[in-house]
């Protein structure tokens, strides 16, 4: 793969005769080149989990986001039947809420999190 200015060009084999909605899309790209993609931030999120049933399904949405996962801390609180899970994330906003999200859905879940503002900030 090559670069021209900002445009990553594939292979000029690849599209020989583009769409407008093809030459647009490249248009876009090239004009805005990195600034569209969106940046990752830190985030942290707390995980309580009340019912021990629901930690198989706690586990397979975490290892689903296993990739946004920098670390992961769980301590079972015996003496109240619950656990406490803390993760540290590297993620876009989007993948963060998502993973939140699946998480609250869960039965006897609850969860929040808190993420960098970003660059700059």
């Amino acid at each position: 793969m090559q670069r021209e200015g900002s445009l990553k060009v594939i292979g000029h084999d690849a599209v020989r005769s583009p769409s407008l909605c093809e030459r647009l899309f490249f248009l876009i790209f090239y004009e805005a080149g990195e600034d569209l993609m969106e940046e990752t931030r830190i985030g942290v999120a707390s995980v309580i989990v009340e019912d021990p049933d629901s930690v198989r399904e706690v586990n397979d949405v975490l290892h689903e986001h296993s990739g946004i996962i920098i670390g992961r801390m769980g301590v079972p609180y015996r003496e109240r039947g619950l656990s406490v899970i803390s993760l540290i994330l590297d993620a876009t906003p989007d993948e963060i809420s998502a993973l939140t999200g699946k998480l609250g859905k869960i039965k006897a879940v609850s969860v929040k999190a808190v993420m960098s503002k970003g660059r700059n900030s």
